[in-house]
């Protein structure tokens, strides 16, 4: 990670169902410390409500990135250098970073 400000508080989700797609829009609000929270945002990725756990994570991670780089506080950073980017693989969620390496994120069950 590169850290340019402080430290998260917490990070809020907020999941909204739509009915006509049988499926979830996933918003984030990070809440830097010494900081106002700020609103919820993201990328607006909409995820199906029996889509799988690596899409679910993808999805996550894709929406609280674009929050926390508005707010220039922290941004996973690659082993081999450059900035990381959520990105979904053969279906599996994935870091990748400016030289194509990729780091599985992890599974749900570890950070909730």
């Amino acid at each position: 990670m590169r850290q340019y400000g402080n430290e998260f508080e917490h990070v809020d989700w907020e999941i909204d169902y739509d009915p006509e797609i049988d499926g979830v829009f996933l918003l984030s609000a990070v809440t830097i410390a010494g900081v106002v929270p700020c609103e919820f945002g993201g990328s607006w990725i909409w995820t199906r409500v029996d889509s799988d756990e690596d899409f679910a994570m993808w999805a996550m991670a894709d929406s609280v990135q674009d929050v926390v780089a508005d707010l220039c506080t922290v941004w996973p950073w690659g082993d081999g250098g450059g900035f990381m980017n959520a990105r979904l693989v053969d279906g599996v969620a994935v870091w990748k970073d400016s030289n194509g390496c990729t780091t599985r994120m992890g599974k749900l069950a570890s950070i909730v």
